[in-house]
């Protein structure tokens, strides 16, 4: 089993405030699972059901207080790794600290990047940064041809995998809440996956590799298996799908919240949202084009939902909202994807005959 997320239990007695760090720290580097405390119970009860690799503590406790949790804390778990955050402590409590080897003191609390490498520091993480707009082929082709070690993770569209590569080579996958013990299927199946962010560990520890079949054998199945699903998914979706990474309102239950479009067609879309929205909920979305300042307002079910997003289906729109829909998708669409700032033949097709489409320039009309 590829070793993966490191467990941190947050300590507070605000309990908003510890869920807000928590998301935050979270954002910062996806190996860490964050888990929130707001009393000594709670924090009792979760080390004892789970492996906690790091406590962090003392965000918005007053001095004395933060001493006494710490105290307990270290009392009731001699072993565990504490960091204590706070901003430049007194002598009063470096002096308590000393003798504690596993107690930790940080007063850098203004600064999120410098909290998340701490920690990483702390856990045994050598992280190296994140990366999006590559495809994760292309990306294990050049770790292969560097030679590198190091533990991937892999996330899109609420599925989440690791892979283990040590000198350039794919030895092991992982794929959250798969029981299957099929490392190469695993592989396979998050090498097919669209649209994904890749979180690097430098640090690869040994073990067993699970896997020896050459990288490139790999790439050509799991690239078979891309173009099988390509084909399934144009057979069964009546509207073609764009990438528009874009930032977006939505209405729900008479309440504006913010999400985050991933891709969009005339029949639905993809959002990533930190709400929490059930299946047959309502939502409606609000945007504005840049070019004709007009409001795009459009309404949806959520179909579908996952840890990271939902799915929404569009309820069924007329001529013009058709055609604000993919002006929108067309002004929005990825920079590689519309050329010359024309909308791509792809866009117009879909409008045929709801819009007809003009000449561009050089280009003979589309009939």
């Amino acid at each position: 089993m590829i070793p993966h997320r490191k467990n941190i239990l947050v300590v507070d007695h605000d309990h908003g405030a510890g869920q807000m760090f928590a998301g935050l720290l979270k954002s910062q580097c996806g190996f860490f699972q964050v888990l929130c405390a707001s009393s000594l119970q709670a924090a009792r009860h979760l080390a004892a059901t789970r492996t906690i690799d790091v406590i962090v503590t003392g965000l918005n406790l007053a001095e004395i207080a933060c001493l006494h949790l710490i105290e307990h804390l270290s009392d009731s778990l001699p072993d565990q790794k504490i960091i204590h955050m706070t901003t430049p402590a007194r002598q009063l409590v470096r002096t308590k600290m000393r003798g504690r080897p596993f107690l930790l003191h940080f007063d850098q609390t203004e600064n999120l990047n410098l909290i998340s490498r701490r920690i990483c520091l702390e856990v045994g993480i050598n992280y190296g940064g994140q990366l999006r707009g590559i495809s994760l082929a292309s990306f294990l082709q050049l770790i292969e041809l560097d030679g590198q070690s190091c533990i991937l993770r892999v996330a899109g569209k609420g599925n989440v995998g690791y892979l283990a590569i040590i000198e350039g080579m794919l030895v092991d996958a992982y794929e959250e809440g798969s029981d299957a013990d099929d490392p190469k299927g695993e592989a396979l199946r998050i090498l097919s996956w669209n649209d994904v962010t890749i979180e690097i560990d430098l640090n690869a520890p040994a073990f067993n590799p699970a896997m020896k079949e050459p990288l490139t054998m790999i790439l050509l199945e799991s690239g078979r298996i891309i173009d099988e699903k390509r084909n399934r998914l144009i057979e069964q979706r009546k509207h073609q799908r764009y990438l528009v990474p874009v930032a977006l309102d939505y209405l729900t239950d008479g309440a504006a919240r913010q999400c985050f479009l991933r891709d969009i067609s005339l029949g639905g879309s993809y959002i990533e949202t930190g709400q929490e929205l059930t299946v047959g909920k309502p939502v409606s979305f609000v945007s504005k084009q840049t070019r004709d300042k007009d409001k795009l307002l459009y309404q949806g079910l959520v179909v579908r939902t996952d840890h990271k997003g939902v799915g929404i289906r569009f309820l069924p729109m007329n001529a013009n909202q058709q055609k604000s829909m993919m002006g929108f998708i067309a002004e929005n669409m990825k920079a590689e994807e519309a050329a010359n700032n024309d909308p791509p033949p792809a866009v117009l097709s879909e409008l045929d005959p709801v819009l007809p489409t003009a000449p561009s320039k050089g280009n003979p009309a589309v009939h």
